[in-house]
């Protein structure tokens, strides 16, 4: 029990805002819900925060990959529904053809 209050007051509670946040965010991505990428990037942020108290520099590389690639799929999210449905169109006879 001491350590568990211990690691809030080490990193602030960071670690588990990490946990809380990341464990919600991937749950939004699954179920196709776009706000779970701006979550992970906070989730991140949160991660690179306790990466840098405890001096652990592979983390606080890791977490700015992660910060761009949740930014990458959050800007790419609306391109990749609107290509698909650019790519289907339907001629007088109800037929779908592919672009």
């Amino acid at each position: 029990m001491e350590q568990l209050i211990e690691s809030f007051q080490t990193y602030y509670g960071l670690d588990w805002a990490v946990l809380g946040l990341g464990l919600y965010a991937n749950m939004l991505i699954a179920n196709k819900k776009k706000i779970g990428f701006l979550i992970n990037i906070i989730a991140c942020m949160c991660g690179f925060s306790v990466a840098v108290i405890s001096g652990q520099f592979g983390f606080v590389v890791f977490n700015c990959i992660m910060i761009a690639i949740m930014g990458k799929g959050f800007l790419n999210w609306n391109a990749e529904k609107t290509s698909t449905s650019q790519a289907r169109q339907t001629d007088n006879r109800g037929v779908i053809a592919e672009i």
